[in-house]
């Protein structure tokens, strides 16, 4: 994410001033769900550390932001109540946090904090289109873009005996039989989009900035929509099965479509549990900013609806439905809007 547009999106999710009465203070420990003995004189700390990953182009830096700001403004409304002093966040590029500590905002503070010690909540962003897993994994694969679209060698699963899977159930044992070793024990912000507007929106973004000569969008779409769907794919079975005790998937189109409920999601995960009317609040002012960033060229306001579809050739839509139904599980099929079979044509 570039300093720059990180900057205009979080100027646009300023936190209004928060007018606390005392008899609307809340017991503070009801405001973290995710609390654990201190061990200092009876007190509750709670630390949760998030790493974000996610394929390039699948929504993953305005998932970010949308969290950094979160905690903005869950630090803002913490001040309101505990002190100014109490919260603090910290945006140190591809790391953001927020450090809650009662005791040293409480000569401020309109609410009474009395039983916690400390609250520390963060995000990564640093390696967030590594996958976890140690070099030598046979899927593992560089945090840059240019390596799975410029390069013939994909790297993707390939079996002991040097050979590369050719389907979804080569796939899936692939991975298992791989065994590879997790080289990271932070949660795990896992994100996913439809591989179909992932694959235009990954086009155009190495059209305006790589000198590459990659053809046309349909040509594009059928050279390596297969690609993108296996890592998709590698993706889902590690963040959902291997690292599902330690993962939590955030999906493109919640973040578009439902920012109420994708604001829930992330303070749920996070160990928040903020008013109703704060988390309103939250989702009105970032959504009046909100930009969404469709599979197409140009970027449109969020109330402009425009498809995938709507940017291939007809044929090229039928195709990605395949290549979709050849290398996806069914639960992601549903999840995409394509049927397991094709149906026969009348």
């Amino acid at each position: 994410m570039t300093p720059l547009f990180k900057v205009m999106l979080l100027s646009c999710i300023v936190v209004n001033g928060l007018s606390i009465k005392k008899e609307e203070c809340v017991p503070c420990d009801t405001l973290f769900s995710k609390l654990k003995p201190s061990g200092e004189h009876g007190k509750f700390s709670q630390e949760i550390v998030m790493t974000e990953r996610g394929e390039p182009k699948t929504g993953t830096t305005i998932q970010y932001v949308r969290a950094t700001a979160a905690l903005v403004h869950a630090c803002d409304y913490l001040k309101e109540l505990f002190g100014v002093q109490s919260c603090t966040f910290k945006d140190e590029g591809s790391f953001s946090s927020i450090i809650f500590e009662p005791e040293i905002g409480r000569s401020e503070a309109k609410c009474p904090c009395e039983n916690i010690e400390k609250v520390s909540i963060s995000i990564g962003e640093h390696s967030k289109h590594r996958i976890p897993v140690v070099d030598n994994c046979p899927f593992s694969h560089v945090n840059d873009i240019d390596f799975r679209f410029n390069d013939e060698d994909t790297n993707i699963c390939t079996f002991a005996d040097g050979t590369q899977v050719k389907n979804l159930n080569e796939l899936w044992t692939c991975v298992h039989e791989s065994n590879c070793k997790i080289n990271d024990k932070s949660t795990q912000m896992a994100v996913f989009r439809d591989p179909r507007t992932s694959i235009v929106s990954t086009f155009y973004y190495i059209k305006k900035r790589k000198d590459w000569d990659i053809g046309d969008l349909d040509t594009f779409v059928m050279n390596k929509l297969e690609l993108m769907c296996q890592w998709l794919v590698i993706r889902y079975i590690l963040f959902t099965g291997i690292m599902a005790d330690q993962s939590v998937e955030f999906w493109y189109d919640e973040i578009t479509e439902d920012l109420l409920n994708w604001n829930y999601h992330w303070f749920y995960t996070v160990g928040l549990q903020l008013p109703y009317h704060i988390v309103n609040d939250i989702t009105k002012t970032n959504y009046s900013s909100h930009i969404d960033f469709h599979p197409g060229e140009h970027n449109v306001r969020s109330n402009s609806v425009r498809r995938f579809e709507d940017e291939v050739s007809e044929h090229i839509v039928e195709f990605s439905n395949e290549v979709l139904r050849k290398w996806l599980p069914p639960v992601l099929l549903e999840r995409f809007g394509v049927t397991p079979v094709a149906m026969e044509h009348k």
